[in-house]
């Protein structure tokens, strides 16, 4: 029997944002074990999924970690997650002891989440609050992998995360009303411009320009 996640449980951070948690079914008195997805994955990815399944097996519950913006709704704070990040790792395994004194805790990452484990256990050192802990294909080289990525099939995979990446920026930014942003179809890194060679137009400075009249004249 697959072992599926139960109601999310959010989890208040001390900055006043949230993390939910999946805890998958099983005996409290059990051993757990934190799962940490991937890049734009979540704790119901179809690894979390097989993890708790095979962690359930062996008589382990699972608790899926699902990182900042990363559960189905977008978190509360301008700080998101990353391969660094790992106070709210530490923030996780501290109210789990808290709640569960006296139970033996682990965790397994994957991908981007294995990052996050393993800084996270050279950081705590002794004090790490997990009895044992699993890192599965994690990016080291960050830099190694954004050029592997970049070959042969693997474009399909950078695509598909760059595509999430893009839609979950364009909700950011829709619920802010601080921002306007500019999505443009064509362009390059502080280069866009139009017009011949002989006349060039250049868009993104007379954009900013405008913008910022607009704000400090009242101009339009």
């Amino acid at each position: 029997m697959v072992a599926r996640p139960a109601r999310p449980d959010p989890g208040q951070l001390p900055d006043g944002d949230f993390l939910d948690l999946d805890f998958s079914d099983g005996d409290p008195r059990l051993p757990l074990v934190v799962v940490l997805h991937g890049l734009e994955g979540s704790a119901r990815s179809t690894y979390a999924l097989e993890m708790y399944r095979v962690l359930a097996a062996r008589e382990i519950q699972a608790v899926g970690l699902n990182f900042r913006s990363c559960s189905g709704d977008l978190n509360r704070t301008p700080r998101l997650y990353h391969s660094g990040e790992t106070g709210d790792l530490a923030h996780v395994l501290g109210m789990l002891r808290e709640r569960f004194p006296g139970r033996r805790m682990g965790a397994v990452g994957f991908s981007l989440g294995g990052n996050v484990l393993l800084k996270y256990l050279g950081e705590a050192a002794g004090a790490a609050g997990a009895a044992a802990a699993v890192a599965i294909s994690v990016p080291f080289d960050l830099a190694a992998g954004a050029v592997y990525l970049e070959r042969g099939f693997a474009r399909a995979y950078r695509r598909y995360l760059v595509r999430k990446l893009q839609r979950k920026t364009r909700a950011a930014v829709a619920a802010n009303p601080m921002l306007r942003a500019a999505f443009t179809q064509a362009g390059g890194h502080v280069g866009f411009v139009a017009g011949p060679p002989w006349a060039p137009v250049f868009w993104a400075e007379r954009r900013a320009a405008g913008f910022l009249a607009e704000q400090l004249h009242g101009e339009t």
